[in-house]
């Protein structure tokens, strides 16, 4: 459903924001159809867990950076 939503409604460069990030789904799937995702998250625990989670797109797309690069890569 996300990735559906994410095909139909933005465009690849588009910025897309989720300001309850929780574990970084919507934020996964757009940074993988090469969109800029922008999530915001309150609990440490989910946040180190979305993390994680994007870091997996790493090998879906290795040619372009991710949200984990730019966000310094896993500390």
């Amino acid at each position: 459903m996300i990735a559906r939503f994410v095909q139909v409604r933005t465009r690849p460069g588009e910025r897309v924001l989720t300001p309850f990030m929780g574990v970084g789904s919507e934020v996964y799937e757009t940074v993988r159809q090469g969109r800029v995702g922008i999530g915001i998250e309150l609990k440490p625990s989910y946040y180190e867990q979305a993390v994680r989670n994007l870091a997996a797109v790493d090998s879906d797309n290795d040619a372009e950076p991710t949200l984990v690069d730019a966000m310094g890569g896993l500390s």
